[in-house]
């Protein structure tokens, strides 16, 4: 399935895939994932400060801004997950292109910026998912025309 998805994929913008599979996985979050429940064994927890995951797997900034795939991480057994970055006011981020596969790599080039739509929304769409045991973090960002010295205000 992975790879016929893949193939998909592949024919489409980068940032137009991952909007596509963003707003499919958050509008049907069992698409996809089948309920997992974490296996009891502490060979599998971690401790930190943040708390105990459940599972040592995380997933970091950037690929859930909106905070919209909550849900469907904490179906896949998922033990943490960072969302945003977050700012204060919506704002658009860096001009396009600005996400980019490295094939060669395995991996995408991230230079979307903070592009989100802002603190209200995103404290709204994480009140309303079920997130289970796992761990929230928010990664929090001032916006773009906020000035530097202004900067403690957008963090607080």
């Amino acid at each position: 399935m992975y790879q016929s998805a893949k193939k998909v994929l592949f024919q489409i913008d980068a940032e137009k895939a991952h909007n596509l599979v963003v707003n499919s996985l958050s509008t049907f979050p069992r698409l996809g994932s089948l309920p997992y429940q974490i296996p009891e064994d502490d060979r599998l927890k971690l401790f930190s400060q943040a708390g105990e995951w459940g599972f040592p797997i995380g997933i970091a900034a950037g690929l859930d801004k909106d905070a919209r795939l909550i849900t469907f991480f904490s179906r896949i057994g998922v033990g943490a997950l960072e969302v945003g970055t977050v700012t204060p006011l919506p704002q658009e981020g860096n001009e396009k292109p600005r996400l980019f596969r490295l094939v060669q790599d395995d991996s995408i080039l991230n230079r979307m910026g903070f592009n989100g739509p802002g603190l209200k929304v995103v404290s709204k769409n994480i009140s309303k998912q079920d997130r289970k045991n796992m761990l929230l973090g928010v990664n929090l960002g001032k916006n773009k025309v906020t000035p530097n010295d202004k900067a403690l205000k957008d963090y607080l």
